[in-house]
Order: C-alpha cells, then structure tokens, then sequence
C-alpha cells in the first residue's frame, strides 16, 4: 500500500489532472536539442507517477507528447493529427538518449540535454507561498462504484506545518453487498513528509517529499482566491488546520 503521503499526493493530482515530478525520477523539466551551437528540437516534459506528457517543439511545429515512465525509461507518443512517433528515452543525469521510430522508417537516435532553470527557494514570491500555505490543508474525494455490488469512498488530505514538515492523511469506507451479507469497513492511515516551494521568476512550483526524503511529487502553484490555490489549474480550497501540526 503506497504511503499516506504518496496516496494522498496521487489523489490530488489525478483529481487536478495535474502532472508533476515522479517519485525517485527527474523526467520532468526542458530538454534541448543543440547542433552546432544552435537549438533544433525541445521537449518540455511533466511527469505523474508513471505517466507523462507534454509538448516537442521543432521546425516551426508543436507535436504533443504523452506516454509512461519506469525509473529513467520513457515511452512516449509524439505527433498530432495522423501523425505520430515513437519515443523510446533514456534518461542519465542531465542527458536523455531517444530512439525516434516512425512507420515504415528506420529509427533515428538523438541526445537531448536539461536546460538548467535555477529554480530557487529563496525568493520574495517562494516566501510568499509559504505564508499562504502554511497552517492549511487541501483535500480531495474519490467515488468508486455504488452499484449494487458495493462501493468505496476514499478522501486523502495534505496539511501543511511550519517549517516545511507535512501531514498526509488517507481515509477510505467500503461497503460490499451480495445476497445473505452485507459488510462495510473504514480504513484510515498517516504519515508525515516535507513541503517545499520553488520558483523560477514569476513561476511557482510545490514539491512532496516522503519522510525519508524521496520525492512523492511535484506540481506548479497559481495565485487565486485568498482561500483557493491552484494546483495545474484545478482550484483546492485552503482549510485552515488547527491541532493537525501539533
């Protein structure tokens, strides 16, 4: 069973079709293609758990891109309309290696590199953020079922404490019905992490960290009303959480 901060963090990020940084990866971020001093092709890659997507710019045309991930391989499809590419990528430290096969075409191979963005804590809007977050929580539900054979409720929370420590919390009631028997069941687990924000100029971005320090994920922040944070465009509403970070 995933940690509480993993389920929780997996939850809300389905729930804002939000991507972010997978777990124990660096997928996500800009990646270049540069021939003779000039740059030829990007990719610019967001990464969920074990799915990714994104856009690849290159030839005055913007293809997307979507596809898995497993620890540093990467499958992708590229194109749009009719046309599309398979993408097999390797990823090493700040390289990625692509197999590029088209239909009917023999595979090209090609070496992208991450552009560094020097992402930053320690900023005015970094700090900013903090304040905002800091003291509340976000939550979001899921539905499974509710035929006749049974359903099962599940919530996950994320709270946020000072000085960077994390609560996440994971609660679920199932309910199983057949002919003679009826059983239902409430299960509940935590568990406590690190938040952490990053911005780069104007750009904000929230990380998850388990509590041994393994990334859980990671997902932009956009300014909204004083008691809603955007998480990849989607509104949560901020609770405020007295006794949570106790």
């Amino acid at each position: 069973m995933p940690s509480p901060i993993r389920a929780s963090w997996r939850l809300l990020a389905a729930l804002a079709l939000t991507p972010g940084m997978s777990a124990g990866q660096e997928a996500a971020g800009e990646w270049v293609l540069i021939q003779d001093g000039t740059e030829v092709m990007r990719l610019d890659l967001e990464v969920l758990s074990d799915r990714a997507r994104g856009t690849v710019a290159g030839g005055g045309a913007v293809d997307s891109a979507s596809g898995t991930i497993r620890g540093n391989q990467l499958e992708l499809d590229v194109g749009h309309g009719d046309t599309h590419y398979r993408w097999s990528c390797t990823i090493t430290g700040k390289s990625m290696t692509i197999v590029v096969q088209a239909p009917g075409a023999p595979a090209e191979r090609a070496t992208l590199t991450r552009r560094d963005h020097g992402w930053s804590t320690n900023t005015p809007l970094a700090e900013e953020w903090r304040a905002r977050l800091t003291g509340h929580t976000i939550r979001a539900t899921e539905s499974l079922g509710g035929g006749r054979t049974g359903s099962m409720i599940s919530e996950s929370r994320l709270t946020f404490c000072p000085g960077g420590r994390m609560v996440g919390e994971s609660e679920s009631a199932t309910s199983v019905y057949v002919p003679g028997m009826t059983s239902s069941g409430v299960s509940q687990h935590a568990g406590s992490g690190r938040w952490e924000v990053r911005t780069q100029g104007t750009t904000a971005s929230l990380l998850l960290f388990e509590g041994d320090g393994s990334l859980a994920g990671q997902v932009g922040l956009t300014r909204s009303a004083d008691d809603v944070v955007l998480l990849g465009g989607r509104g949560f509403l901020l609770e405020r959480a007295p006794g949570k970070c106790a």
